[in-house]
């Protein structure tokens, strides 16, 4: 039994993290979906394509610095690439299924999820089958899968050594973005005439460049640089899995559980923001702007 264990051991692990970022992503999906649709109005075929480049900006992520991590990587703009095209046949089976439903005129909330729920499932495993084929094919040589993996800190030292400075700094950067992002909310809602919802989400998007400028130039200065380019794709991705954080809470905490089982839409929008910001403060420092190397 060990033996058989042994031997598929890699691959069980790996599947196991797909699994927990597939669900990660199905919940952003599904709470997303029914968000835009029954909470914005939103037709279903937008609210289901927009709920999906949401969590696709999450699964990405967490797919190339987590599940796939051990496996070969060739550059974050090549497989960026690749992987938006990929999810972007998840979206089309997806939406497929949605439509399909439709068209036998099944039209209900209920059927919506379901064929939403079994479409999500069809692109999944496409996706699993393409990300290990054409994305993060499997490395030449065990000793190079060793090599790729970043090295850890003690765990001890990870609790002990708290960054308070870059915190606070992480904070004013956010209070600022923020602000532009609620003016910038307002001006879309009230002289453009947009919905809420879809106002503070382009709003947030928007002001990801002040995000950007305010933490590389001042919170994280003084740690590793690996060039613009490469910092900015890795940044992009990463505040949209952050927004995708905060639009998944939202759905899941206010909308989903229905108007008399979930938090205030006030109550809701505070957590969720809070659990953007602690996501995004963790992923920059991890893999934007790792520590530097202590030198012996």
């Amino acid at each position: 039994m060990q033996a058989l264990y042994d031997r598929f051991r890699d691959l069980l692990h790996e599947a196991a993290r797909f699994a927990v970022v597939g669900l990660a992503g199905l919940a952003v999906t599904d709470s997303g979906a029914n968000l835009l649709q029954y909470g914005a109005g939103m037709d279903r075929f937008s609210a289901t394509a927009l709920a999906t480049i949401a969590a696709t900006a999450l699964s990405f992520a967490a797919s190339r610095y987590w599940t796939f991590r051990h496996r070969q990587h060739t550059g974050a703009g090549r497989e960026t690439v690749l992987f938006f095209a990929v999810n972007g046949i998840g979206v089309a089976i997806t939406e497929g299924c949605v439509e399909l439903a439709a068209a036998f005129g099944r039209t209900s909330k209920f059927w919506y999820n379901i064929a939403l729920l079994g479409g999500i499932g069809l692109a999944t495993m496409f996706r699993y089958w393409s990300y290990k084929r054409w994305i993060w094919p499997s490395a030449a040589t065990a000793s190079s899968q060793v090599t790729r993996r970043a090295p850890r800190r003690p765990a001890r030292e990870r609790l002990t050594r708290l960054p308070v400075r870059e915190l606070a700094r992480f904070g004013a950067v956010g209070a600022l973005t923020f602000l532009a992002a609620r003016g910038a909310a307002f001006v879309l809602h009230v002289g453009a005439g947009a919905g809420p919802l879809p106002s503070a989400v382009v709003a947030f998007a928007a002001v990801g460049g002040i995000s950007y400028a305010g933490n590389r130039c001042w919170t994280f200065r003084h740690r590793q640089r690996a060039g613009i380019r490469r910092e900015s794709v890795r940044y992009a991705a990463l505040y949209s899995a952050g927004l995708a954080v905060q639009l998944g809470w939202v759905g899941l905490t206010a909308y989903v559980p229905g108007r008399h089982g979930g938090l205030s839409i006030e109550a809701a929008l505070i957590t969720g923001t809070a659990l953007g910001a602690a996501f995004r403060f963790w992923s920059y420092r991890e893999w934007v702007w790792p520590a530097r190397p202590i030198l012996s």
